[in-house]
């Protein structure tokens, strides 16, 4: 597939909207509050519900745009996203009233159910046609209140996906009640915990960078050595965690005697991340360093889950608003945490040292000779 064309196309979206996806939701969560519009609300489920509606769908692109430019004329498509295939997702909503009675609204409905399949056929033509892309790079589909538009796309390829009224108005019920009032107060209490880590350990990235880079060059604790990986591909290990909150401190105030976390992290959206490590020596080889193994990976897993209890239970938070997760050098440990809700990532002893090693020689010693260069620089001028 080519897709030197539809790298035009997304270069096309960034510039007609800058906006981005999160400006989007804060929209769309402006509506859910006070739905003046019902097609607005319908486009809300959508946003909201992409990956269950449309799985293949994995970035927005383009919100009530015109697919061709400065053409506004022809129309502007409600949503075009990347798939996850690097192909492109139009998708045409439309809020039909299933509920009105009489013979105009039924011949209205029905105009309607014709209609909305017809615009996306007519709008993935001149796509097609006018960013010279070819037919399987374009997927489309159509998201109603109606169902029977489903009998109008089966002889298409459009895919066709439909609420009703009801549950549409339901959804907004409960989505302004738990999410919109109660995550007002919800995210009141997760404010109230950053700021007591932000008093207990101000600077803790960059004092932690300082930290783990220091250690790096001379390893003698295995622990910290693991955990100082962590620290530098925590995007990798857990794509979700935003920004470092806590180290190696208790989460419940002055409560130290019930234990320190090792990692705790704010997630992208603005919930809690703990994460416990544990270097387990799987080279070591007899009856009593198995039995050993077998205790650390039920203990780590058991841990975590007891961090969680506390943290919820003293800061008064709901069990979603924590995730947890372990990071050890044993693979086994996650037949352990598959049985619970605990993400577990883990390297290989060999894997750990060969990274210190690397990033001893790339990072630290190719960085000092740099920082030389530098001063000698800074001495000549």
């Amino acid at each position: 597939m080519n897709t030197s064309q539809i790298d035009k196309f997304v270069s096309y979206c960034k510039r007609e909207q800058p906006q981005s996806e999160e400006d989007i939701r804060r929209f769309f969560l402006g509506v859910i509050g006070f739905p003046y519009d019902t097609e607005l609300l319908l486009q809300a489920y959508l946003f909201f519900n992409i990956k269950s509606l449309f799985p293949n769908c994995s970035k927005l692109l383009l919100f009530e745009k015109a697919l061709i430019q400065d053409y506004t004329n022809l129309g502007k498509v409600d949503f075009v996203y990347l798939s996850k295939n690097n192909g492109l997702f139009l998708i045409e909503t439309k809020y039909i009233d299933t509920e009105a009675t009489g013979k105009h609204e039924r011949t209205r409905r029905n105009k309607h159910r014709n209609k909305v399949v017809e615009q996306v056929i007519d709008w993935k033509e001149q796509f097609r046609d006018y960013w010279k892309l070819s037919t399987n790079q374009i997927n489309c589909g159509v998201f109603t209140t109606d169902a029977q538009v489903g009998d109008r796309a089966r002889s298409t390829d459009i895919i066709a996906k439909s609420i009703s009224i009801y549950e549409l108005e339901r959804w907004q019920k409960n989505y302004k009640l738990y999410n919109l009032e109660h995550g007002n107060k919800r995210d009141l209490v997760i404010e109230k915990f950053v700021l007591y880590c932000q008093r207990k350990q101000p600077q803790i990235e960059e004092n932690l960078r300082h930290f783990f880079r220091g250690f790096i060059d001379l390893p003698y604790n295995k622990e910290l050595l693991l955990q100082a990986y962590l620290f530098f591909n925590i995007k990798s290990l857990f794509p979700s965690c935003s920004k470092l909150l806590m180290f190696e401190q208790a989460i419940i105030k002055d409560y130290t005697n019930l234990g320190k976390v090792n990692f705790v992290y704010l997630s992208k959206n603005n919930d809690l991340v703990l994460i416990k490590t544990k270097y387990i020596n799987t080279e070591a080889t007899g009856k009593h360093e198995r039995s050993k193994r077998n205790k650390h990976r039920n203990k780590v897993v058991e841990q975590v889950i007891d961090c969680k209890d506390k943290l919820r239970n003293y800061w008064k938070l709901s069990t979603n608003q924590i995730n947890c997760g372990v990071f050890t050098t044993d693979a086994q440990v996650g037949d352990r945490a598959r049985s619970t809700d605990i993400i577990a990532k883990s390297i290989s002893i060999y894997e750990l040292e060969r990274w210190q090693k690397n990033y001893k020689l790339y990072n630290l010693e190719y960085g000092n000779k740099r920082d030389s260069v530098r001063d000698i620089y800074e001495v000549i001028k």
